[in-house]
């Protein structure tokens, strides 16, 4: 189990993908590449050049046992393939073979299921970071990207904030009255809202 973690930690870092795909994949590799050594099977691939029938056996029922996450028959097809190309040396090495299972997993389960975080609902900054010193906001805010003008909070030359996207929602986070359905949060130089 420790390799388990090792290989899902490395592999999570090194790419932008699901820890819970990752997770599975690496413990379908441990199972698949741990019942193949422990059932004593030094080599993987028959003289024909297909895989041993208790090899297919093995994967096919470590596979079978995906839950809802994993594209069974796609990982399955690309696990086969690692087993026949790449690992039929002359000697059977579960270390190398968990390392190219998880691998094949990563890129053929786990790449699709990237979080990708929801469309802003509205972006808002300071108008002095913009460089506004004097003149009109409003029109100043749309040359700077900001289509949705300026909202200012007390004294004209306090300056305020420019906005896009929904203009109610970023001056309700400015005034401490954003509902409970959104979220904003910092990002780079400026507030960023989404809807939870």
């Amino acid at each position: 189990m420790k390799s388990k973690a090792i290989l899902t930690a490395v592999l999570l870092t090194a790419t932008n993908v699901s820890a819970n795909c990752l997770d599975e994949v690496a413990s379908f590799a441990e199972r698949i590449c741990g019942e193949i050594e422990e059932g004593g099977t030094h080599q993987v691939i028959e003289a024909s050049g297909e895989l041993k029938a208790e090899v297919t056996g093995i994967l096919r029922k470590v596979v079978g046992d995906a839950g809802g996450s994993i594209d069974v028959k796609h990982l399955t097809e690309s696990w086969e393939s690692v087993l026949r190309e790449d690992l039929a040396g002359e000697r059977f090495s579960a270390r190398e073979c968990r390392i190219k299972m998880v691998e094949v997993g990563r890129n053929e389960a786990c790449i699709d299921q990237v979080a990708v975080p929801p469309p802003p609902v509205c972006t808002y900054v300071s108008i002095r970071s913009l460089g506004w010193r004097s003149g009109h906001k409003t029109n100043f805010c749309k040359a700077n990207g900001y289509p949705q003008g300026n909202f200012n909070q007390g004294d004209y030359k306090n300056g305020g904030i420019c906005m896009a996207g929904d203009a109610s929602i970023c001056k309700a986070s400015v005034l401490g009255q954003l509902s409970t359905a959104y979220y904003c949060q910092p990002e780079a130089n400026r507030t960023v809202c989404y809807e939870k």
